[in-house]
Parts: structure tokens; sequence; C-alpha cells
């Protein structure tokens, strides 16, 4: 926390806030939940509400697992969090040869996928050879994966059950120590699949099949989230042959799902998992409610990516698991949901059982404020505190300068080295006199003088001048310490006061005006040296009359020695000023080198100090919302602007002052020492980078959307208003019903649930405009007479966003126009050859009821289907002729059949009459149709050549039409519907693999095979 110097106002008003706020969110609410993520899709959309429950801290009690075969799946990018090892488990292809290479040994599989075919499984073995790493659309290879690593996924599943029991657990305890916590009694294991792909949408059947098998005895719900084909179609489907297979995976992922869930499994004895003693029952009812999701919504819009897509349905998730909404939503929802699966579809006869979801918000942006709040403050310390203003530094320079003996010229710098470092001047030639004392003064002889004069010539260059220079020699150094730390000490305080801009400028100011000053020494220094040496030598002259005369080298010439001692006093002086110059020059140099190394030092600092706020101002750039209506989600409306970050930032920012004090204090420095720091040193700007995040994070976090939009709806600027109202209502009309299903009957219509969460904490004029509002825009919003929604304001713990959510109940899959596209797409890739896309055996495939409803078929064309397959019409070679007459009463026999087919049936197989036990044989044995087995046939009885023109000539032939059909209901009559409908079942199977896309028959056989199936059920529930 950054230390602050607030008033006593502020801080109680603050204390009361959050008081408030531990108040108004006293009791949370949790839904213990097992989320389960399989394939890409399903793992990405895991991902997300992974990354929304760690914004807000609500991860422990949802427990992930995602299953994919695709190992880089367990990273994350884009900002997005990666998974763990104990979340993630990579579903490996490496066992598959294992089935492949000998079938015979693993018969269970062999037979589910028909792995006997050699073709079949070349083409799995080809694919395989390709080096893939994941399923690569193919779902028997995603369900190969999953099957040979049952022990593993079974292992991850009971553990995962496991570990949200112990949450579960824990929960009741904190509880019951009355913590804040309001806990939903029953446990909810959600899955999440995309229907299309080779991982998730091959592993969904099993998956829910195996969860529901391990939580027979626990209270346990267990919801499915399906995402349909249009979710990837800018994705996945970038050719005709990919949009058709993944669109045809689709379908065939829905039909099988579809198919088991109402009890197909337990009708035919089908059970499914890796092995006969490994399996487990495909349960009716195995998932409690399913979620149709698909990326166009039923106001007609389009979410246009599958990004915006998985991002609804994250909202959706956390919200329903993580917040206050989630009892409401399922109070209602299980009701509305038991009310449509009791709700059965008029043209299928089959539940309504799927739904659908819409999710949408409107809210401030919290971790993108933080960021642009805390990207603000910093460039404000780094703009005004850090690099400063830059301004001039020349008063600091003089005012150093001088107060340092410096000056414009450091002849008080000289002065004070000549006071340490020299004695009076008199003493070095005081050997020069007899006497010499204020008194009076007495000469040497003329005859001694010269060796006198010798001796303190010599003394001084030997003995004074070095002891002087060594005295210097300390000075200097001192001297040197000295200006410096006095400099750094000036500059420390610049820094602290101005920042690293006018401190560089300080000490290059200083650096100048050394310059001239160190060259005017050093010029004083040789001119002074110089003078030193000419004075030596007048002095020696002056030497030379004293011995011209003897009477002078007797006596004592005053003047004459004088002139000889003023000489080389001056001799003297000017050697010590030539000494002392060099040392002020040699201490200012020491000075100067140190002070380019500190100059250089500021100017890094200044240079990282200006390139941190280009990327500071790059942030703040990057972070506002730069026009854009959403947050980080694809579906949460952003109500923030330039205007509100600015000024959130200036109402909870830091003081630059108190923040520079505890990044003193974090780092152990002084303030101008953490200054230069943040200039330049990356861990020093993320420490102060982490302080500011926080502390924004902890004062933003008290900040409510419902404050913010209560203030701007209320603003007396009415485009203020309308901009906000603008924003509530973009949100609220986000959350659509995320399909596009129409039954096509005006007595079926859907029923679902509008709740809007707004949050508990605001002021309560602010919450009741709020209200008011999106009470408003939610009614004007449900036009769509095809939905019954009931609306439902409450209040919600998130202070960041208004929730909308939705939920939609009542739907068969045809009615969705996409999954009868899927239909449409995977009958166009059967017929183009592809490879097969059901994870079972055509035989079982062609027992599952289809997704499509009923088509109303003409007796004629029901007529030729039967009549075909009981050999009622009969084929001699393309041609198709009447075989079939009813009998008089006088004979034995209601109706005979004469001639032998080549149509394969149930009565014929390659021309000849093979009747096996069953129903018609029964028929045939009670004397109630015969079968001649001719071979002479009649032309005139031709129907017609090729299977079109017969149907044609069937359509105007009404007589055979109700003949045949009464021929059927008289086979009904005497073996029993049942028994007729596992006959026709048979050879239902036979005759949809007995064609292929290339075959003159192919479509005529297809519409034959959904017309039987249709027949099939309609005797099977009579």
């Amino acid at each position: 926390m950054i230390m602050r110097s607030v008033n006593s106002t502020t801080s109680s008003a603050r204390t009361t806030a959050r008081r408030e706020l531990r108040e108004a969110l006293k009791i949370i609410d949790l839904q213990p939940t097992v989320l389960i993520g399989l394939g890409g899709a399903g793992g990405e959309a895991v991902r997300r509400v992974k990354h929304q429950l760690d914004r807000r801290g609500l991860e422990s009690h949802v427990i992930m697992r995602v299953f994919d075969t695709d190992p880089s799946a367990i990273k994350g990018s884009g900002g997005l969090p990666s998974f763990d090892d104990q979340e993630f488990c990579h579903v490996s292809m490496d066992r598959i040869p294992t089935v492949l290479d000998d079938p015979a040994r693993h018969a269970y599989l062999a037979k589910r996928l028909g792995l006997a075919n050699p073709e079949h499984r070349s083409f799995l073995e080809r694919v395989l050879n390709t080096g893939i790493d994941q399923a690569g659309q193919v779902r028997q290879l995603g369900l190969l994966s999953g099957l040979t690593n049952s022990s593993l996924i079974g292992d991850r599943l009971r553990g995962a059950l496991a570990e949200v029991t112990h949450v579960f657990r824990s929960l009741i305890a904190m509880r019951e120590r009355e913590n804040p916590i309001r806990l939903r009694q029953r446990t909810k294991v959600v899955v999440i699949s995309s229907v299309c792909g080779g991982s998730g949408g091959s592993l969904f059947l099993e998956q829910i099949a195996l969860l529901r098998s391990l939580t027979h005895n626990l209270n346990v719900d267990i919801c499915a989230y399906l995402l349909l084909p249009s979710v990837f179609e800018n994705v996945a489907c970038g050719s005709q042959e990919q949009h058709r297979r993944v669109y045809g995976n689709g379908s065939a992922c829905l039909t099988e799902f579809d198919a088991f869930n109402s009890g197909f499994g337990l009708v035919n004895g089908i059970k499914l998992g890796p092995s006969e003693s490994r399996s487990y029952s495909a349960d009716a009812g195995m998932v409690n409610q399913t979620f149709l999701i698909g990326r166009r919504l039923a106001d007609g819009s389009d979410l246009q990516s599958p990004d915006a897509v998985l991002d609804m349905l994250a909202l959706h998730i956390v919200a329903d698991c993580a917040t206050e909404l989630g009892d409401r939503l399922n109070v209602d929802d299980d009701n509305l949901a038991t009310i449509r699966e009791l709700s059965v579809d008029p043209k299928t006869g089959k539940p309504r059982s799927y739904s659908t979801i819409g999710a949408s918000a409107v809210g401030i942006d919290f971790n993108r404020i933080n960021k642009v709040c805390t990207a603000l403050t910093l460039h404000g310390l780094y703009d005004q505190r850090i690099m400063g203003a830059g301004s001039s530094a020349k008063d600091e320079v003089d005012n150093w300068l001088n107060a340092n003996q410096i000056g414009s010229d450091a002849s008080e710098l000289v002065s004070g080295l000549k006071r340490g470092a020299t004695a009076n001047q008199s003493v070095y030639t005081n050997g020069l006199f007899q006497v010499a004392t204020a008194q009076r003064t007495v000469y040497h002889k003329n005859s001694l003088f010269p060796a006198k004069f010798e001796l303190v010539r010599k003394q001084f260059r030997d003995v004074h001048l070095r002891t002087v220079e060594n005295r210097l020699e300390d000075m200097v150094t001192a001297s040197a310490d000295k200006l410096m730390k006095d400099a750094e000490h000036r500059v420390a305080s610049i820094v602290r006061d101005h920042g690293v801009k006018k401190a560089e400028k300080f000490v290059r100011g200083v650096l100048d005006r050394i310059s001239p000053i160190v060259k005017g020494l050093e010029s004083q220094s040789k001119a002074r040296h110089t003078q030193a040496q000419s004075y030596d030598l007048v002095a020696v002259e002056a030497l030379k009359p004293l011995g011209r005369f003897p009477r002078r080298w007797f006596g004592r010439t005053a003047k004459l020695q004088n002139r000889a001692i003023e000489s080389l006093r001056s001799a003297f002086a000017a050697a010590l000023d030539s000494l002392l110059c060099r040392s002020a020059l040699t201490v200012l140099e020491r000075m100067a080198l140190q002070l380019e190394q500190l100059a250089a030092k500021l100017h890094r600092a200044v240079s990282g100090a200006e390139a941190r706020l280009k990327t500071l101002k790059n942030d703040v750039d990057n972070h506002h919302r730069s026009g854009s209506v959403h947050t980080s989600s694809k579906v949460e409306v952003d109500v923030s602007s330039g205007e509100l970050d600015r000024k959130l930032c200036d109402q909870f920012g830091p003081e630059s002052s108190a923040l520079l004090e505890t990044m003193a204090k974090e780092l152990g420095c002084s303030i101008a020492e953490a200054i230069v720091a943040l200039s330049k040193d990356e861990s020093a700007y993320s420490t102060v980078e982490s302080l500011v995040y926080n502390d924004f994070a902890e004062a933003i976090g008290e900040v409510s959307v419902l404050d913010i939009l209560g203030e701007q709806l209320q603003s007396s600027d009415a485009s203020v208003q309308a901009k906000a109202f603008a924003m509530l209502q973009a949100g609220i009309q986000a959350c659509s019903p995320a399909w596009q299903a129409d039954s096509e009957l005006l007595d079926v219509d859907f029923d679902g649930t509008l709740i809007i969460g707004v949050p508990a904490l605001g002021t309560e004029a602010n919450r009741e405009v709020v209200v008011a509002a999106v009470t408003a825009i939610a009614k004007a919003t449900e036009t769509n007479s095809r939905y019954r929604n009931k609306l439902n304001v409450t209040t919600t713990a998130d202070l960041h966003r208004i929730y909308v959510l939705r939920r939609v109940h009542g739907a068969r899959p045809h009615y969705l126009p996409e999954i009868m596209d899927a239909c449409v797409a995977y009958d166009e890739w059967i017929q183009d050859g592809g490879h097969p896309l059901f994870t079972f055996t055509s035989d079982i495939v062609a027992k599952m009821p289809s997704l499509r409803p009923k088509r109303e078929a003409a007796e004629a064309e029901l007529a030729l289907a039967l009549g075909l397959a009981m050999g009622f019409v009969a084929m001699r070679g393309s041609n198709f002729y009447e075989n079939l007459r009813r009998e008089s009463a006088e004979s034995a026999a209601d109706y005979s059949v004469w001639l032998n087919s080549q149509w394969n049936g149930i009565a014929f197989s390659n021309g000849k009459l093979t009747v096996a036990a069953g129903p018609l044989k029964t028929s045939i044995d009670a004397g109630r149709i015969s079968y001649q087995a001719r071979d002479d046939f009649d032309d005139k009885r031709r129907l017609g050549n090729g299977m079109d023109a017969t149907a044609e000539a069937l359509e105007k032939n009404e007589a055979l039409v109700r003949t045949i059909l009464s021929a059927f209901e008289t086979i009904c009559e005497v073996a029993g519907n049942h028994n007729v409908a596992n006959e026709i079942e048979a050879y239902v199977a036979a005759l949809a693999n007995r064609y292929q896309a290339k075959d003159t028959y192919f479509g005529i056989a297809m519409r034959q095979v959904e017309l039987l199936r249709a027949q099939v059920d309609t005797l099977r529930h009579s």
C-alpha cells in the first residue's frame, strides 16, 4: 500500500465505503462446479472462464478439466491463462496404432468402428502417418484417442468429482463457522464441446455417458453446452470440402447424442466404452440440460467470431456458478426446462428438450481501467518528477561554483590550497641573513653570501618545494572528494526537487564552466613556472658583482645582496604559484572526470525516462477505449471513456511525493536514488508499477458501475444521458438467444428467463434510475412473438458489471436451420465419397432416428419403398414391374407375388426368393401372401425403365399403391408391428450401405431409407 498524505475526512469516507462494501457483499453465492472442456473449442471456453474467475478470486470452487488431443492446448495466449498439469489432460494418439494393427485383439472397438474393413482401417492409418498430433476433424481418430486413454480419462474425471466433493464439504464447514457463504446444494458438472471437431465432438458422447455412470449415486446435474458449426465458419470452413466436413461432423455428433440421450442405447442394447469388460450404459436423459450455441442470434445479429461466442459462453457460465444470479436463473430455468421436456414436437413426437443461452454485460473493464490509471499516474510521475521540466540550471551552477571557492577563475581555490600547503615565504630565505628579526637585519659577509645563497636555493628546491608538493597531493584528493561529494549532494537535491533532466543540465553546466577555468589555471601554471626560471637566473646573475672588488669581498654589501634575495624570493613565489595552479587544476580535472561519469549516468537516466514516457504514452493510448464499445470481452459493453479514466485516476491516484517516498523505502535508498533507478532500472519500474496498480486495484475495486451509469443518466447534459442509455440498450439487446430457431408452427413457441443483475453497492438514487432504465429497455426489447421470457431484475456482488443473462427452452434440432444445413452437408459429404463421420458402423447409424423431421411422404413414395423391400415391385435389369395382385375371395391367399425380383430386399436376394424366418415368412406360412418365384415377365406390367420413371408411374397408379399398402398392413396384422419394424430396420441398414454416391439409385435409395426409418418409428410407437 502506498503511503499517503490524506486528510481525516477522506480517510473516514474511504473507511465508511469499505464497511458498506463488506456489508453489501456479506453473502456470497457459490455453486461447486466441475467444468469440463473437450477439444480445442471446449478448452478455449474453459480458459476464458478461468480468466474471469481468476479476476474475481473465485476459482477455488470450480474444478476444471480439459481433454484434448493437441498437447499445445495447455498454453494460453492473448492474455488468457495457461492450464496447469492437473487441469489439462493430453489425450494422446500414440496408442491408436495398437488397435489398427490388431483389430481382432480389440474386437469391441473394431466392431463399433468397422475396423474389420481393411479399406477403412487403411484410411485411418494414412491419416495417422501424416504425423498429426491431434484428431484433425477425423471423429473416429478422436474417439480412438479417448478410448485408448480411457483409464487416464476416467481417473481424471474421478479426481475432479472427488475434488469438487471436498470443496463442497469445505464450503459447508466455512458456512458453519459463520462465514458469509450461501451454498447451492446440488453440484453441477458442465461439459463444453464443439460438435464439429475431431477431438471434442468425438469424445463428447463417451464423456457424458462415463460421467453419468460415475455420478449415479451423487446429487449431480450434468449440463452440456454444444457449439454448433456456424461458430467456426470463418475459421475451419475455408473450402467447400472443409465446410461439408465441419457441418457433416456436426450432424453426426448431434445425431449420435440425440439418439443415445433419448434411450437409443438402452433400446438396442448398445453400451459405450473401450471394451466389453469396461463398458458402461448410455442412459436416457444422461444430460439434465443441453444448450445449443450458434454464432447467429435470434434477432438476426451475428457474433462474427469464435472468440465472441466463447466470451459470451464464459460470461454465462461464470454468472451461473459464481454470482447471485445463478440461483435465480436456475429456479426459473428448472421449472421451464421441465415443462418443455414434457412438451413434444408435433412433427416428430419427441421432447422439445434443447435450450440455448444468451449473455452480455454492461460494465467497466476493471483491469483495463487499473492499467490505464497506472499508466496515467506513472506518466505524470515520470513527466513531472523523474524527467522534470528541464529548465535552465544557470543559477544553480553559479551558486554552487561560488559556494565551493571556484567562482569564475578558481582563485579562491588556489588561495585555499596556498594557505593549507605553504608556510610564510620568509622562512624559505631566512638563511640568507645572519640575523633577520623585526628589530634588525644583519647580512652575511659578501664572501659567505654565495654559499648561503646556493644552500637556500637548494633547500627550497629539494626540501621546501617537495614538502609543499606532498601536502598538496593530500589536499588535492581531499578537495576533489569534498567538491564531488558536494556536487552529488546538490545533484540529488535537484533530482529530488526538479528531476533528472535539470540535474543533467546542472552537471553539464558545471563542466562547461570548469573547462575554461582549467585552461586558465594551466596557462597560469606555465606562466608562473617560466617566471620562476627567469627570476632564478636574475638572482644568480645578481651574485656576480659581489666578488669583483676585494673590498666588497670582505665587506657586507646590503644593496647587492638584497638584489639577489628579492629575485630569489620572486623565483620561489612564482614556483609555488605554478605548483598551486597545477594542483587546483588537478582538483578540477579529477572532479570533472567524476562529473562526466555522473553526467553520463544522468543522461542515461534522461534517455530512459524519455523512452519510458513514450511507452507510457502508448500504454495510455492503447488502454483507452479508442472508440471501442467492448471491454476485453467481446460481449461486454464498456461504459468507461477517456474522461472517466482520468476522473478515476485523479480521484484515486497517489500523490507523487508519497509514491516516491514509498518507492524509496521499497528500494532501501533515497528519493533521488529512487528517481534515478526508476529512470533506467527495469526492476525498479516493475516495482513501482506493481505498487501503483495494486493501489488502484484496491481503490477502484470499490467503484460501482451502478453509480457511474446512474450519474450519467441523471446528468444535466442530454448527450451524456443519451449515451448512457444507449450503452445500456446495446448491452441488453446483445443478449439474444444464441440460435435462429423456428418450429414453423404457430402453436409452438419458446419459454425462457431474462435476468438482469445490477450491483448491490451504489446509492439508492442511482439504483432507482438504473433499474428503471434496464427494465424499460428489456420490456421494449422483447418483440419476438416466438419467445415468452420472464423478466427478473436482481442484485449481484460484482460491482463492475450489469449482467444480462438469458436461457430459452423448447427446441428440437430441426428447429435450427444450421442443423438442417449440417444434415445436408453430411449427405453431400457421403455422396462425394467422404470418409465415415459417425463413430458407429453404418448398420447402427441406420437405426438412429434422424435429426430431420418426418417428411410427409406421398403414399406412392412409401409404396415404392415397401414394394421393393417386399418384392411387390420387381426389378429386372433396369426395368421395374408391377408384382402384386389382390386375389379373389376364393383364392387360398389374399395376395400373390409371381415374379422373381433382382432388387435385394426382404423377399429376394440375387434374383431368387430367399425369405428368412420373420414377419414375411410368417405371413406366407399363414397363407396370406403367396410367392410364385417365376421368371417369365409380362411387359404389360412394366412400370418404367429406371427408378425415376417407376416412381412417376406409381404416382399415377393409385390402385397399385393401395394394394401395396394394404398388403403391408396384412403382414403387420399377422406378424405384429414390432416384429415388422425389426425386419424393416435390418433391411434399411443393408440398403444404407448398398449404394455409394456415384451409383445411379443413390438419391432415391437414401430417400427410401428415410421413409422406412420413419415407418419403423411409427410401427414401434403404435
